[in-house]
């Protein structure tokens, strides 16, 4: 006798969604850090820290673009 099995969810929707929830986080994130670091004067310390930190979220974002491809 057979087994009944449940409908499973989609999986691929599940992570899609979970994909882009995660993208716009990290692109707000970045777009937020960029708007405060185009307020700066260049070459200052706080610019270059700021600098930093946009290009590390830059990175960041790039990276699971890629991981997710």
């Amino acid at each position: 006798m057979k087994k009944s099995r449940k409908p499973q969810k989609s999986t691929k929707k599940i992570k899609k969604s979970n994909f882009e929830e995660k993208l716009e986080q990290l692109v707000n994130e970045y777009r937020n850090e960029k708007e405060y670091l185009d307020n700066l004067v260049e070459g200052s310390i706080e610019f270059n820290q700021q600098k930093i930190k946009c290009d590390s979220l830059y990175t960041k974002a790039e990276r699971f673009i890629n991981k997710q491809s």
